[in-house]
């Protein structure tokens, strides 16, 4: 989930090439489905090899700045890279589970308390259940 930032930051990263326009309603990144172990439905979005959901039968009251409903799917808000910040962050460090970790962290504070689902992505592909809770 992005910083949000003040129109200053925002004009010199666009003006500067990093980032796309956001326009007036901005950029989502939406939330795909999944499936438990058990074969509860679930929305899931992830961050490296942290992963971060919820049941789709939560009971949601969505916050524009941490969740937002889009077409019937769920999805947050954030800033787009163009082709030349991909490419000045491909040499920086990634902190993609940490920001995972503190999205995860936001969204529980917008969605019933243990409604929020956090798995470890495997080197096979598959998902492990992480012991985080929040």
């Amino acid at each position: 989930m992005p910083r949000e930032l003040d129109f200053e930051q925002s004009l010199r990263l666009v003006s500067a090439g990093l980032v796309v326009e956001p326009g007036l309603a901005g950029h989502s990144r939406f939330f795909g489905t999944g499936q438990t172990s058990a074969g509860k439905k679930i929305w899931l979005s992830q961050f490296g090899k942290f992963a971060v959901g919820f049941a789709q039968d939560t009971q949601v009251t969505y916050d524009q700045k941490i969740l937002s409903n889009t077409d019937g799917k769920p999805s947050t808000p954030v800033y787009v890279l163009t082709d030349v910040g991909r490419a000045l962050s491909s040499i920086l460090p990634s902190y993609e589970e940490n920001a995972g970790f503190e999205y995860a962290k936001k969204l529980a504070s917008v969605l019933p308390e243990g409604s929020v689902m956090t798995w470890l992505l495997l080197p096979n592909g598959s998902l492990q259940p992480s012991p985080l809770k929040f």
